[in-house]
């Protein structure tokens, strides 16, 4: 943080990696990245440029951030609470497996077979998502949702107002209920181990909804 305030750039810590949370090594590769000059810098003056990261290196971190970029947007969107639907799926991974394509065909040339990573990755989401558009509620979900056609979608289809709440309220992530398990496991301790279920699930819901 020094030699960020003696060139007068932005102070900013390194981010440690979570082990249950993928995106925070994303998170601490990026943010070594944007501040690789400041820790060369530093290294060098304390005499430890044994612990720089090569040329190479760099561009294995790069490569592996671009990589990785479109899983990390797609992180954020489906562990938000207020807008995300299973209607955004099908969108989404189709999205992300025509990014990899792109870097998997016309992307800069890598080195040291650095195509692993994205070939890996797309293996892993046709295994996984292979029979996705075969699935009825994501499929009625998508259709559903005006946010994927015009404005017009609506009302011209309102008879498509039942179907449409029915499906578009389906969360696409377990994320919001294991935030809501983790605020119940913070409220119940040995000190108040007195409250009443109902007592509970009233703080609970004034927490998440005011």
């Amino acid at each position: 943080m020094q030699v960020q305030e003696q060139q007068k750039q932005p102070s900013k810590k390194f981010i440690q990696d979570v082990e249950t949370r993928w995106n925070s090594t994303y998170y601490m590769m990026e943010r070594y990245l944007e501040q690789h000059d400041h820790v060369t810098y530093t290294l060098c003056y304390l005499r430890k440029t044994n612990v720089c990261l090569s040329n190479e290196e760099l561009v294995l971190l790069q490569y592996t951030i671009n990589v990785l970029e479109p899983f990390e947007e797609a992180t954020k969107e489906m562990s938000a609470e207020k807008v995300t639907s299973i209607s955004k799926i099908i969108p989404m991974v189709r999205g992300i497996q025509g990014y990899m394509n792109s870097i998997l065909s016309t992307g800069p040339q890598p080195i040291n077979n650095q195509h692993s990573l994205a070939r890996e990755l797309k293996r892993q989401m046709e295994q996984r998502f292979f029979a996705m558009e075969g699935s009825f509620t994501l499929k009625a979900a998508t259709l559903l949702d005006p946010s994927f056609k015009n404005r017009e979608f609506v009302t011209l289809f309102s008879k498509l107002k039942e179907m449409a709440n029915r499906y578009l309220c389906t969360l696409a992530s377990s994320v919001p209920s294991e935030r809501l398990f983790s605020k119940a496991g913070e409220l119940i301790s040995h000190r108040r181990s007195s409250l009443k279920g109902e007592n509970i699930n009233m703080i609970l819901f004034l927490n998440k909804n005011i």
